[in-house]
């Protein structure tokens, strides 16, 4: 056998046999601890993922020191960093051992080190004490020391020495310190020595950009990310509220604000007129579908948010991305961790901050009557009494006379409680996570609620060496309740009142043309009106990943997506809507059912080298993808009463039906190549092709390239050491994407059913268009990314862009004539220019969370124009001008008038 310093013990014999030796060394040198100690060698080591027992080999070799354990003790270690520099040997031995959780200990003897697993023994209510240092062995002072999960703490002394009393035994200290990586350690004895290692530095931080992660140093595209401090400390329920106003160029439009309303997206502007202005969400490297919200997720679950605005950083995901691409992260178990059991519950109101000013009735009034004298001048009446409108406001008894606070009557407070319960953790190779969440929020309109549960369920384990698969499921059901929304408050009428002396509700009477008409209460129309909508989704995905050899790793993975939405809309008789006018009817619902299904299978080919200076990975990628949907909605009035028998089948007179079943395929080839000289010089190269069943087999196919290029200045000689400028990178990119947002089949000429001498029969539709392409947007951008003074204290990017999008798809209204209602074609085109500005400043860092402060500022200056002459069979006479000036276009009527 080959005599080795580093002596692997394998029988509990030979173990014992050490431990007598390690028991005579000791003897004979007759050297106190503390004596040991003062002359130990210092030690440097610095190891990137390797073994534990490759790690103790590493200092074994800088000492004169025999090592003793058992090999299979440290056997599952495999993945151990670590950057120490002129350390002492005890102190190296702490950051392998101690603060990594892996359950073994340690005892010097002389020059022998015994390692072995710790015996467990019951710790009674008492004090632990320690040394916190840096990687150099100096003591830090001021280190805030805390019980995890509860207000008690410390904070280290001029030494870098503490003492802290814990109530019970299996408490997590966290420990935390201005510039050095925060260390939370689970205590197992009466003594805990830590070593803080200096803050990652943030460009080391990995962005994910599409089928692939990076560094932020390394990116040559527009990538944004959000703080993920703003998801975990927000007590708001949806994801849109949190991200809004955190990245420049990224608009959140939150629409009536009724709770759990879908929120609508931009990036950079409108490019479309299809109604498809929304990015594209990938969730865990899924593209999610058209119809999925952003707002279905669990923000506590979240990770991370990264925001693709750029056309080569999204071009990698084709006609999916018009409209850029938002990359969401979700939270995993972590290897070799024991099960974290979390749960946090958090209360919130939302309401007005301060009072929307309304008209009073005499406001009301003169408003409206000014109002009525210009529109009589305007259309040539001389004799304002001959104007009936002017008459009839001016009739005694035509106005009431109260001041009724609408906004106070309909608006309140709302509660939001958001609770959260998860267990994560993993073994040696393994890593699991389940999380259950429940948001329950009222709306500031009465009558408006919504409840949503979220389940997330992940497993991902190695079956051996080079190969791994894994397993999640996201479902979420939420129930709605909705009602008008907040005009109903803000426009009602003044003068009128809510309730009858008698208490019910006042409903206001007036005569039209000799005809008698009713006024809506908005207090009916808001309380009584039953309106609920269920949403039911669910994800499941599955991958396998095999890494045959170093650098290469292959992807297969398969996901699902569902989600079934079930509406319900009735309006009981004593509305304005459900009685017809106050005609008679007896209440009207509506129910309506939505079904969508998508699946995809993708392939995934990656390959990473290092050549000396060169560093480059390619990644190629094939998908299809399968979606189904369908709609189905139905109409019936008059039912026996407004309270229980108001099902569907209940209602007496029909009113309406529609619906639809539709299904589309995509098929994508997807190619990325990225290269760096020297991590000095960036280069990115992508192209993809789509096919989709949406358009003819002559124009199915479209292409999109892309091309980025970087130039890291802080790699230079003149920067490198600079003390103000930490980083400084420029960039410029230009990328293609498309838009394909037709009807499933938009280039047919479908045909409707319809009733003929009291038989079914087919009328035709909508106008086929064989020629229908791809909508084409080309974005150029120029960019610069910086970062002043020790790790990135104030960062930020600065970016010119400008995008154009030609051959916009639009639903064409044709001519009555032609007995068509309208037909899918390409016209018209949309330019977006601007500016992104983005800076963040870490201006006090403290010791706790509590004395933390920063400020993010997100600026976007934004110009869109549009060209088009033709729009809805009318002329426009000015081209250049915004896409939100469509409607004034249409109405300036026919160029013959």
């Amino acid at each position: 056998m080959k005599k080795n310093y580093l002596r692997q013990i394998s029988c509990l014999g030979r173990m014992v046999l050490k431990w007598w030796l390690c028991l005579l060394l000791g003897g004979m040198l007759n050297l106190p601890a503390t004596a040991q100690q003062k002359t130990a060698p210092r030690v440097n080591l610095k190891v990137e993922k390797t073994s534990l027992i490759r790690a103790i080999e590493a200092l074994r070799s800088q000492t004169r020191y025999n090592f003793l354990f058992n090999s299979k003790d440290l056997q599952p270690y495999t993945d151990i960093s670590v950057h120490l520099q002129s350390v002492t040997l005890q102190q190296a031995l702490d950051s392998l051992l101690i603060g990594r959780k892996t359950g073994l200990g340690y005892t010097i003897d002389g020059e022998t080190v015994v390692i072995r697993k710790k015996q467990i023994q019951e710790q009674q209510q008492g004090t632990v004490n320690g040394r916190v240092t840096d990687n150099r062995g100096q003591a830090l002072p001021g280190v805030t020391v805390l019980v995890k999960g509860t207000a008690m703490g410390t904070v280290t002394g001029i030494d870098g020495n503490y003492k802290i009393s814990l109530p019970e035994t299996g408490l997590t200290l966290r420990f935390s310190f201005l510039g050095m990586g925060t260390r939370e350690i689970v205590v197992t004895g009466p003594e805990c020595n830590v070593i803080l290692e200096e803050e990652q530095n943030s460009l080391e931080e990995a962005v994910v950009v599409g089928y692939g992660v990076v560094k932020k140093k390394d990116l040559t595209g527009s990538v944004s990310s959000v703080d993920t401090r703003l998801i975990e400390e927000s007590a708001a329920a949806d994801i849109g509220t949190i991200i809004q106003g955190q990245v420049s160029g990224l608009h959140i439009l939150t629409g009536s604000g009724a709770p759990g309303e879908e929120v609508q997206i931009q990036i950079r502007g409108c490019a479309s007129l299809s109604g498809n202005t929304s990015p594209l969400i990938v969730v865990d490297e899924v593209p999610m579908p058209s119809d999925f919200s952003i707002n279905q997720l669990n923000p506590s679950d979240i990770k991370s948010i990264d925001v693709l605005k750029g056309g080569s950083s999204s071009a990698i995901y084709g006609s999916r991305a018009s409209a850029g691409v938002i990359l969401i992260t979700m939270k995993k178990g972590s290897r070799n961790e024991k099960p974290l059991i979390s749960y946090d519950y958090t209360f919130g109101t939302r309401q007005l901050v301060s009072d929307i000013n309304v008209l009073n009735t005499e406001e009301f009034k003169l408003l409206l009557l000014e109002a009525t004298r210009n529109s009589a001048q305007e259309q040539g009446y001389t004799n304002l009494s001959d104007y009936r409108y002017y008459k009839d406001y001016t009739t005694p008894g035509y106005f009431g006379e109260v001041n009724t606070p609408w906004m106070k009557l309909l608006m309140q407070p709302a509660r939001v409680h958001k609770h959260n319960i998860s267990v994560r953790g993993g073994g040696h190779s393994s890593n699991y996570s389940v999380s259950y969440g429940l948001i329950d929020e009222e709306g500031m309109l009465v009558n408006t609620s919504n409840r949503r549960h979220n389940l997330n369920l992940n497993l991902d384990t190695d079956l051996n060496k080079w190969l791994k698969m894994g397993v999640t499921f996201r479902g979420d059901l939420s129930k709605r309740g909705q009602t008008e929304n907040f005009n109903v408050a803000a426009e009602a009428r003044p003068d009128l009142p809510c309730y009858n002396e008698d208490g019910s509700y006042y409903v206001h009477k007036y005569m039209y043309q000799g005809e008698e008409r009713f006024e809506s209460n908005p207090m009916i129309e808001a309380k009584e009106r039953d309106n609920v909508n269920q949403d039911l989704g669910a994800n499941i995905t599955s991958y396998l990943v095999s890494r045959p050899f170093g650098g290469l790793s292959l992807r297969l993975q398969y996901s699902y997506n569902y989600k079934q939405s079930k509406g319900r809309d009735f309006y009981p008789s004593m509305t304005l809507y459900g009685s017809g006018g106050y005609k008679g009817q007896k209440g009207q619902l509506t129910n309506t059912e939505r079904l969508s299904e998508n699946q995809e299978l993708m392939g995934q080919i990656m390959y990473g080298k290092r050549i000396k200076k060169h560093n480059f990975d390619i990644t190629m990628v094939g998908t299809l993808t399968d979606s189904k949907n369908s709609y189905a909605s139905m109409t019936f009035a008059d039912f026996p009463d407004d309270k229980t028998q108001t099902s569907i089948w209940q209602g007496v007179t029909y009113k309406d039906q529609m619906g639809y079943d539709k299904g589309a395929l995509l098929l994508s080839y997807v190619a990325r190549a990225n290269y760096s000289f020297n991590d000095r010089y960036l280069l990115t190269v992508s192209w993809r092709a789509d096919g989709s069943s949406r358009f003819s087999p002559d124009n199915r196919w479209s292409y999109f390239p892309s091309l980025a290029v970087a130039y890291n200045l802080t790699e230079e000689k003149f920067l490198r050491h600079n003390k103000v400028i930490n980083f400084l990178k420029l960039r410029a990119s230009v990328g293609k994407v498309g838009m394909g947002y037709v009807d499933e089949y938009g280039w047919r000429t479908l045909y409707d059913a319809t009733e003929y001498l009291d038989q079914p029969a087919i009328v035709p539709g909508s106008m086929g268009n064989n020629n229908l392409k791809w909508e084409g947007t080309v974005s150029y951008e120029l960019g610069l990314d910086y970062g002043f003074f020790k790790n990135n204290r104030i960062s930020g990017t600065l970016e010119f862009y400008k995008k154009k999008t030609k051959d916009l798809l639009y639903r064409y209204t044709l001519s009555p004539g032609i007995g068509l209602p309208s037909a899918n074609v390409n016209f018209a085109a949309i330019e977006n220019r601007g500016i992104d500005f983005d800076i963040n400043a870490k201006i006090i860092k403290g010791y706790a969370p509590l004395y933390q402060l920063s400020a993010i500022i997100a600026l976007s200056f934004l110009l869109d124009s549009m060209e088009a002459h033709l729009f809805r069979g009318y002329v426009c006479q000015r081209l250049k001008q915004p896409a939100s000036m469509i409607t004034p276009i249409f109405l300036l009527g026919n160029t013959n008038n």
